[in-house]
């Protein structure tokens, strides 16, 4: 751990693009495609996109418990914990056609197999284990082209010196997708519609197909990383901040299961909560690639963590229905900033010659750290729940889930040289321009 990798500090300085249709230094064709292929991504997602809140309705009838539900969650979201695989496919398993195109398609036209096969077979009861074959499918094919655009992203985004502001696009575009699938997914679970999610992501992963036809990718160029280059106790200081971010039991499945039960909301009103949740992360993305440039990556590092653990803890302020809507958007705010901050510093410490590699291991990390709290919530909140009420078991959960946060600060001493030897992260195609 103590030697460092080869230099990636470049004499020259980042590539612009050219002024012809760039906005803020973001090429707009290269904006559109990732916004395009990233909405299509947070629809399509079983784990939290359109599926989700169908599916949990759809389990609970059939006679599961939180417990279940939960490890049911965890268990379909293990793809997203091997994206450092799928990275090294999409980086050195060539496909015919440009480097990450060809990945692209294939995904798409995967996910769209998959769902269709949700669709249109007829599943009962007792049959749980075939509806997760299908559906780990197709969380297997959005997670592959989820790291074949995030190689896109990062490639271009450090070429040119906008990583903070294609990490917005990224995510805006994700949680607009978010927001419609709270609220349709909501009265998708309230009228028990589940397949009709189903079809509507087998025709949006089509789109995407077609969308991935008309990317012209970029041509490599020499990577120009900003000041403070990479190294194995930064790479490893990054793993350890995301992997303890990400350990938080409190999840989705368990505060729609908390919602509807204890609280008395509808399916169809929790599901408008979960598109506030998607209305503050995209003021979130809409302010960040606004004000990114002028924070340093010692800033980024300890808002991100001040600001993770309030998306969590205000949780506790909800009393119900309008209370949950108001915290809904600030946890979305919250949560939104920090992550765009995390990932940010996680884009910035990638070899690039290796990007999709390297940015799959720390967001394959850190959603492995999600699965394995996912799976742990569900049995801490039912063994809560016989032990001492459902409330003390919701807050006992949040709380735990804003304690593992702050533990992120157990990873300053293997960044601290990496986050101090750097100007504000972004100004250097102002410089160079």
């Amino acid at each position: 751990m103590r030697s460092a990798m080869p230099s990636l500090q470049a004499s020259s300085p980042p590539i612009e693009p050219p002024r012809r249709w760039v906005w803020r230094g973001v090429p707009l064709a290269l904006a559109a495609a990732l916004a395009a292929m990233y909405f299509s991504q947070g629809l399509c997602d079983p784990t939290e996109g359109l599926p989700a809140q169908p599916l949990i309705g759809l389990l609970e009838r059939w006679g599961h418990g939180p417990a279940k539900i939960a490890a049911f969650t965890a268990l379909l979201a293990a793809p997203w914990a091997i994206k450092p695989l799928l990275g090294l496919l999409t980086d050195f398993v060539p496909l015919p056609g440009p480097r990450r195109k060809g990945w692209l398609m294939l995904a798409a036209f995967l996910a769209s197999l998959s769902f269709a096969g949700a669709w249109l077979l007829p599943l009962g009861p007792a049959q749980p284990h075939i509806l997760l074959a299908i559906l780990l499918a197709a969380t297997t094919a959005v997670a592959c082209g989820d790291v074949a655009a995030d190689g896109l992203m990062v490639e271009q985004g450090r070429r040119l010196g906008i990583t903070g502001r294609l990490q917005a696009i990224q995510w805006g575009a994700m949680y607009s997708a978010a927001i419609v699938a709270g609220w349709w997914g909501g009265y998708l679970n309230q009228h028990r519609l589940h397949g009709v999610a189903y079809a509507a992501c087998a025709a949006m992963a089509l789109l995407t197909m077609a969308v991935a036809c008309l990317v012209r990718e970029p041509r490599s160029h020499a990577p120009a990383p900003a000041p403070g280059g990479s190294s194995w106790p930064a790479l490893a200081g990054m793993a350890a901040f995301l992997f303890l971010g990400s350990f938080n039991p409190f999840s989705n499945a368990l505060l729609q299961l908390h919602a509807t039960k204890v609280w008395g909301v509808s399916a169809a009103s929790y599901g408008q909560m979960a598109a506030m949740v998607g209305v503050g992360a995209l003021a979130a993305c809409a302010a960040y690639g606004l004000y990114c440039p002028a924070l340093s990556r010692r800033w980024l590092y300890h808002l991100s963590i001040v600001l993770g653990i309030a998306s969590t803890a205000v949780y506790l302020l909800v009393r119900g229905l309008p209370s949950g809507m108001a915290v809904s958007a600030l946890a979305g705010l919250a949560y939104m900033t920090a992550t765009l901050m995390q990932f940010d510093l996680a884009a910035q410490v990638c070899p690039p010659r290796a990007a999709s590699t390297a940015f799959a291991l720390l967001m394959g990390l850190s959603n492995a750290s999600a699965i394995v709290a996912t799976h742990y919530g569900g049995a801490w909140y039912e063994h809560w729940q016989r032990a001492w009420g459902a409330s003390h078991a919701f807050h006992l959960l949040v709380s735990t889930g804003a304690a593992f946060t702050a533990s992120c600060w157990l990873s300053l001493p293997l960044l601290n040289r990496w986050l101090t030897n750097s100007l504000p992260m972004h100004t250097a195609p102002r410089h160079a321009a």
